[in-house]
This record gives structure tokens, sequence and C-alpha cells, in this order.
């Protein structure tokens, strides 16, 4: 596992903010799990360059699953404090193509000097992460069945999974890599979290988070896609189980 020393204080003081609350405030605890569909995000200015060269180059999203363990402290009728503690399956792929003149010899197969050829790129990330949602619950009308959710999120890698499929004049290089030293991706994410919630019966409740990364995932650096952020929807049922 691949821990980014910035984000490990910044989940610790906003779990101690969460706990540090009045001793009389209600606490409650259940279980929440979901679908996340996620994408990522690069600097505009890349898709800009390789426009100038021929080249095009797209995100595309994957769809994934978060389990894990909600608490509750409620301070008024009107503010919770709320924290996730989940295991979270997301990703993104990065897609490009274009054209290039060989200089004689290029690529698996031989072409004359000048020859235009073509290739296309496709790279996939599944990220398995330990996410951390830390949120402040707004309950909203009389009866409060819907709410709002806002705060950060913090995101630590657990293992992480790259597939490739690179078409070269015609040949085809596919493959898969695991290993975290191989796969080019920054270990850990940080960002913000908001999203809304509907109360279908005191034990059932639905709802949903976006969660924008502000850390570039990008560790390669020879790659043009700079500043790759994450982007995802969780889509959850969250089931109270108990509380004071």
């Amino acid at each position: 596992m691949r821990i980014r020393t910035g984000v490990v204080p910044a989940a610790l003081v906003a779990l101690a903010l969460l706990l540090a609350v009045p001793a009389h405030a209600q606490n409650r605890i259940g279980v929440i799990g979901g679908v996340n569909l996620s994408t990522a995000s690069f600097d505009p200015s890349v898709s800009s360059a390789l426009s100038e060269e021929g080249l095009t180059a797209d995100s595309k999203g994957k769809t994934g699953f978060g389990v894990g363990i909600s608490f509750e402290r409620t301070l008024s009728p009107k503010v919770n404090l709320r924290l996730h503690g989940l295991f979270n399956q997301i990703g993104f792929g990065i897609e490009g193509n274009g054209t290039f003149i060989t200089a004689g010899a290029a690529g698996l197969r031989a072409s004359p000097a000048g020859a235009v050829g073509t290739f296309e790129v496709e790279n996939n990330y599944t990220l398995n992460e330990f996410n951390i949602d830390a949120l402040v619950n707004l309950p909203v009308g009389a009866a409060a069945r819907f709410s709002i959710n806002a705060g950060m999120f913090f995101s630590f890698l657990m293992s992480d999974k790259q597939t490739f499929r690179n078409v070269f004049e015609g040949d085809v290089v596919e493959g898969t890599v695991d290993d975290e030293d191989e796969v080019d991706i920054k270990g850990n994410d940080a960002g913000i979290g908001i999203g809304g919630e509907f109360k279908i019966t005191p034990k059932v409740i639905v709802g949903a988070l976006y969660r924008l990364g502000l850390v570039d995932r990008d560790d390669d650096e020879e790659t043009p896609f700079n500043s790759v952020k994450t982007r995802a929807i969780f889509i959850y049922v969250l089931i109270p189980i108990g509380g004071n």
C-alpha cells in the first residue's frame, strides 16, 4: 500500500474533529453499500497540445462498488456529523489515437520512409482503495426525510491494476499490469464530497455522493496526461443498525 504523507494528517484531523464533539451527542452506526460511477479528467491543455499534433485523447468511465460502515453523531435536529469507512473500487480509462510519418522502419511492421501510419492506445485503471468520507449532514424540512451532505474524502490505495491495448500499424499489443511499482498511479487522493439523501423509512436511506478528487494521480513523468484527477458518483443504500 502506498501512503501519501500529506493525505494522512488531513484524514486524522477530520476524524478528530468528528469525534471531538459534546459527550451528550447521539451516536448511530450503520452499514453502507452501493455503486461507484467513476472517471477522470486531465489538464485541458493536454487535449489542445495533442490536437495540434493531429492526435486525440479522451477519458472514459468505469463502474465499481463501495461497501463499509457509517458512523453518525447528532449535534442538533439540523446538524449531524457523518463518517464513512469504505472499501472502495473506482477506475478510469484513457484512449488516444492519431497518425504519424515513419522514418523507414517504425513500430512492429516495417514501413517505407515517409509513409503515414496510424496508432490507437487504450489504458484502463482499476483502483481498490480504503476511503474515508468526513461529512456534515444537514436535514431539510420539518420531517427531515431529505438531507444534504458536504465535506471531504480521503482515499488510500490498497491495490491497483492496469490493462492496456495498443494498436500500431495494425499490430496489437495488449496485457495487464498489477504490480504497484509498475502501474503509473499515485497512491492516495483527497478532495471534496457533496450529495444528498432520502430517508425511505427510519431503517432504509438512499443517497448519492459526488467525489471530486484534487490530487494529480498520474505518476509517470513521461506521459502527456498530466493532472489526472478522479471523479466519482457513489450511489448507495444506508441501513442504520444501532446507536444511543
